[in-house]
């Protein structure tokens, strides 16, 4: 998932883990796997994340 990040840091620490900042234009950004909890106030989300299709969902035929 992407997050916007507001800072002169060329990497973001989250969870004990370095993650590039990328620039993308005049907006910075840090891609962070779905799995990774983000608590971290300096970083907004610019993109949702995105919904598994669970095997009940499937069977039914729902989409969410």
């Amino acid at each position: 998932m992407k997050y916007e990040f507001i800072g002169n840091t060329k990497f973001v620490i989250v969870n004990g883990k370095a993650y590039p900042v990328k620039i993308s234009g005049k907006q910075k950004y840090v891609e962070i796997p779905d799995d990774v909890e983000v608590k971290e106030k300096f970083l907004k989300p610019i993109e949702g994340k995105t919904k598994k299709q669970t095997e009940g969902s499937k069977a039914k035929g729902e989409t969410k």
